[in-house]
């Protein structure tokens, strides 16, 4: 009852302009408490930063976080968004459809984090549906930060046509991706995903994490060093491709 209470209470403040949410772990948290915090969510017009934590909250299905996603549309002044669904094992693509219709309207939002780690059932139609949202953003994105990480329907054809609206984010400086573990990520995703690096000429930082993707080979690697040769603008790079048998 914690979350409802709490919901019910902060609707008495609609000045606020961040708001930042964190139950993570609560396991008693269920689609009732989200439901109710996300009918109350479209009262705040004031909110430019907006971070909401459920992750590991393992009662929650698809219906809460397409609740919660329907009223970020509401918060036509939002900045700054960051969504954590972290071992929320119940979710799948339908959640990340809700997500990215939630934001595809939020034209001046300027940074966006969604973490997903171990949701394996998310596959390669969430990450084009995110995609498609994204490209609306091109504008004003200038953070972007995802994680898959044991996401392992995630592959090549999901990676290719998210790596294909990149560089259509035209003022995007900041690009984090995390897909450990997702193992049917092959070299041809990664190429792909090269090729759109080429062509993101403000990019200043890049952290790419493939740790433990088992596909990934020498020539793999290969392609993203020869991108990275095209990023002037870049000051900080992290590159993680731990784990790797046919890597030399």
């Amino acid at each position: 009852k914690g979350l409802q209470h709490f919901s019910g209470e902060i609707i008495t403040m609609p000045q606020l302009k961040d708001l930042n949410i964190y139950f993570r772990g609560c396991q008693g948290i269920t689609d009732e408490g989200i439901k109710l915090f996300s009918k109350n969510l479209s009262q705040f017009s004031q909110v430019r930063a907006l971070k909401v934590d459920f992750g590991d909250c393992e009662l929650i299905s698809n219906q809460a976080i397409i609740s919660l996603s329907s009223s970020l549309s509401e918060l036509a002044l939002l900045r700054d968004l960051a969504l954590n669904f972290s071992g929320c094992r119940d979710l799948s693509d339908a959640s990340i459809f809700g997500v990215a219709r939630g934001i595809e309207n939020l034209t001046v939002l300027e940074s966006f984090s969604l973490d997903l780690f171990s949701c394996q059932e998310v596959s390669d139609r969430s990450l084009l549906g995110l995609a498609r949202s994204l490209a609306k953003l091109r504008g004003s994105l200038n953070s972007l930060k995802l994680k898959f990480s044991l996401c392992d329907s995630l592959g090549d054809i999901g990676l290719t046509g998210f790596a294909q609206v990149l560089p259509n984010l035209e003022n995007l400086k900041t690009l984090i991706l995390n897909f450990l573990v997702c193992n049917q990520i092959t070299d041809h995703g990664i190429s792909q995903l090269a090729i759109s690096l080429r062509k993101m000429s403000l990019l200043e930082q890049l952290n790419l994490d493939f740790s433990c993707c088992e596909r990934i080979t020498d020539r793999g690697i290969s392609y993203l060093a020869k991108a990275l040769c095209y990023l002037r603008t870049l000051t900080v790079l992290n590159l993680d491709f731990r784990g790797y048998e046919d890597i030399s």
